[in-house]
C-alpha cells in the first residue's frame, strides 16, 4: 500500500529551517536534525532534495558542522544532475521553437533559473512544460521524434487530461502539461497563467515562465497535495519567490485564488509559512483569505489538507470527491477516467492486492 504524505514532519521542520532561515537558527536547526536523523540509514526523498539548498544557506553563514561534508557532496552531485538536466531541456525547449510552439516552463525548471541563485540548488525529477491544448499534438509528436515516450506504451493523449509523461534513455523525463493544475479548473481556464507570464532565458533558448505571482499560487496550490514523497519542496520554492518580494502582486494571487476555488488551499498554506516558518505575510492577506467563502469542492478536501496527523478514511475520501467534482465540473472527464484506471489497477493489481 502506497503511503502518502502531505505535511512536513518535525524532523522535516527543522531541515526546512536549516535551509531557509538567514541568521543562527539555522545552525541549532541542522545540529538538531543530524541528532535525530540516522544517516547511516536512508534519507526519505523529499529531504534529500533539500540537501543541496541547506547547504548553500548554512555555508553563507559560516557553519562549521560535521554534516556539511556529506552536504557538500549532495550539492556537487546536484550540479551535476543540474548541467544534464538543462541541455535536454535546451534541446526539448529549440525544438518547440522550430516549431512555432509557444511553451510556458513549470515548476522546478523555472524556479531553477528564477527566484533560486544556483539552478543546482532546486534538484527535480522531471522537467515540466505547459503548452496550449491547440498545440498538444504537435508538442507530443516532436517529443517522441527526440526518442521520448510514454510509460508502458500508452498512447499519448494530454488531450483527455491534465498532462502526459514522457521519458527516453538516461532517465530524462518530460511532463507536458496542457493546463496548469491536475485537479484545479479545467483546460479552458488556463488562460490566468499565460496572460502575465514573462520571458525566461534557459541556457541560449528563450521561453516563458508565470510571473511571480501566479508562481506563488501555483507552487502553494499544487504543493498541498498527498503525495508518495513528502512535498516539502513547496515550502522552500514558495519562501524564495516571497523574499524576492518586489515582483510580487497580492491582489492578483487573490483574485486567481477565488477564481479557480482555491482560496481555502493557499490560505493553509500561507498559515503554515507564516506560523511554522516565519515568513512574512503582508497585513490583510489571510484576512481578506478568511473572508472568502470556501467552495463545495474545497470543503470537501479540507480534512486532507487541515490534518497535522495521518489522515483518516473519512478525509482521504473527501479529498477524492472533491478532486472527482471538480474534474466533473470543469469537463475533464478523460483525465478522471485515468485516475480511476491507475486507482483500480493499484488496489487490484499483484503488489496492491490485499490478502
Amino acid at each position: 500500500m502506497i503511503d502518502y504524505h502531505l505535511w512536513p514532519t518535525d524532523e522535516q521542520k527543522l531541515l526546512l529551517r536549516a535551509a531557509l532561515a538567514p541568521d543562527r537558527s539555522a545552525l541549532e536547526a541542522i545540529a538538531s536534525w543530524h541528532e535525530r536523523v540516522d544517516l547511516g540509514g536512508t534519507v526519505d526523498s523529499g529531504s534529500f532534495r533539500l540537501l543541496p539548498l541547506v547547504h548553500a544557506n548554512l555555508e553563507a553563514l559560516g557553519c562549521g558542522h560535521p554534516v556539511m561534508a556529506m552536504l557538500a557532496g549532495v550539492r556537487k552531485r546536484a550540479w551535476v544532475e543540474a548541467k544534464l538536466r538543462d541541455r535536454f531541456a535546451i534541446e526539448v525547449l529549440r525544438d518547440f521553437a522550430d516549431r512555432g510552439i509557444d511553451t510556458i516552463v513549470t515548476k522546478g525548471l523555472a524556479l531553477a533559473h528564477s527566484v533560486f541563485p544556483d539552478p543546482s540548488l532546486r534538484p527535480m525529477s522531471d522537467v515540466d512544460l505547459l503548452v496550449a491544448p491547440a498545440s498538444a499534438e504537435s508538442a507530443v509528436a516532436g517529443l517522441q521524434a527526440l526518442g521520448f515516450k510514454t510509460l508502458g506504451g500508452r498512447a499519448a493523449l494530454p488531450i483527455i487530461g491534465n498532462a502526459v509523461h514522457l521519458h527516453r534513455e538516461g532517465g530524462q523525463q518530460i511532463d507536458l502539461h496542457i493546463a496548469p493544475f491536475t485537479d484545479v479548473a479545467s483546460v479552458r481556464a488556463q488562460s490566468w497563467i499565460w496572460s502575465a507570464a514573462i520571458p525566461l532565458q534557459v541556457g541560449d533558448v528563450s521561453t516563458l515562465r508565470a510571473c511571480d505571482s501566479d508562481m506563488l499560487l501555483h507552487v502553494i496550490v499544487h504543493g498541498l497535495r498527498a503525495n508518495p514523497v513528502p512535498p516539502l519542496r513547496w515550502v522552500a520554492d514558495a519562501a524564495m519567490i516571497m523574499r524576492r518580494g518586489h515582483d510580487l502582486d497580492w491582489d492578483r494571487v487573490l483574485y486567481n485564488a477565488s477564481k479557480l476555488k482555491v482560496a481555502l488551499r493557499l490560505r493553509i498554506g500561507l498559515d503554515f509559512l507564516l506560523r511554522d516558518m516565519d515568513l512574512a505575510i503582508p497585513a490583510g492577506v489571510l484576512d481578506r483569505l478568511r473572508g472568502t467563502r470556501p467552495s463545495i469542492f474545497e470543503r470537501l478536501e479540507i480534512g486532507m489538507i487541515d490534518s497535522r496527523a495521518r489522515p483518516g478514511w473519512a478525509a482521504r475520501w473527501g479529498w477524492r470527491a472533491g478532486m472527482t467534482g471538480r474534474m466533473i465540473s470543469s469537463g475533464q472527464i478523460g483525465h478522471l477516467r485515468r485516475q480511476v484506471v491507475d486507482f483500480l489497477g493499484r488496489r487490484l493489481g499483484p503488489s496492491g492486492r490485499r490478502a
